[in-house]
């Protein structure tokens, strides 16, 4: 991302009034990020001072407050500083809020929006603190975990009515976040979709390298569904991790669809 870059992410839903947005980026040179309501000339909700982190690839989750009215927005991110690249953006969230995870700063005004429906999540086990609903509060420091690692384990999205969906992402939880100092990450993966909860048709069976970058799961044809399972095969092991009480885990669910849900 670069000075006068423009990101633009219309009918984000179910923000609370004067929420907090927070950021997880890395930056060699800093910068700012303005977050406006419309576009960049329009209302400004808010202003994030990006400080140097140490590099491209060290990432910082800071969050800055936003003046806004509660209810659905569009949002526009505007970038400043320097000359050359300022930084990656990496996902953005509303903590304080019940919007959805935005994700990626590729995205462009003509891709489709993330919608954040009424949604829930259950779990073949999770550790008491580290329940499936932390999937959808818009944090990435909060995560899903399950209680062991014993494979596979599974975690399941309602979406709370059915829903045209064409892509789905996952974010894993990064080393050195949240309670837990071990991460292990998802090798193998599988993604189901059901109208009904109970007969799941299997959309795609996939193997991840070791990384915490969010995954993208293209549907091709948008299906309909109201339950989203993802089925955790096999995680990678690593030397940091061998011997340790290391786990997968799942910090933030999103969806898109293909046009923004009538309401």
């Amino acid at each position: 991302i670069s000075t006068a870059s423009q990101l633009h992410y219309p009918r984000v839903m179910n923000l609370c009034a004067n929420t907090t947005m927070s950021f997880y980026f890395a930056s060699g040179k800093g910068g700012e990020i303005e977050v406006r309501q419309g576009g960049p000339e329009s209302k400004m909700l808010g202003v994030l001072k990006v400080e140097p982190t140490g590099g491209l690839d060290d990432y910082k989750l800071t969050a800055c407050k936003l003046q806004n009215e509660a209810g659905t927005l569009d949002l526009c991110l505007t970038f400043k500083g320097g000359e050359g690249e300022l930084m990656r953006l990496d996902s953005f969230g509303f903590p304080d809020s019940q919007a959805c995870l935005l994700a990626s700063g590729s995205r462009q005004r003509s891709e489709p929006p993330y919608q954040r429906m009424a949604m829930s999540a259950r779990a073949t086990s999770e550790d008491p603190e580290r329940r499936a609903a932390n999937v959808f509060d818009g944090e990435l420091r909060t995560f899903w975990c399950p209680k062991d690692q014993v494979f596979p384990q599974s975690l399941t999205a309602d979406l709370g009515q059915p829903e045209k969906i064409s892509e789905m992402r996952i974010a894993q939880r990064r080393h050195g976040e949240g309670f837990y100092s071990s991460i292990k990450y998802i090798k193998r993966v599988a993604i189901s979709v059901s109208e009904d909860g109970k007969n799941f048709e299997k959309l795609t069976e996939q193997e991840w390298p070791m990384d915490p970058r969010l995954r993208s799961v293209q549907f091709g044809t948008p299906r309909q569904a109201r339950y989203v399972r993802v089925d955790i095969l096999e995680a990678h092991e690593n030397e940091k991790d061998k011997g340790t009480s290391g786990r997968v885990s799942i910090s933030e669910l999103q969806f898109v669809t293909p046009e923004p849900a009538q309401r």
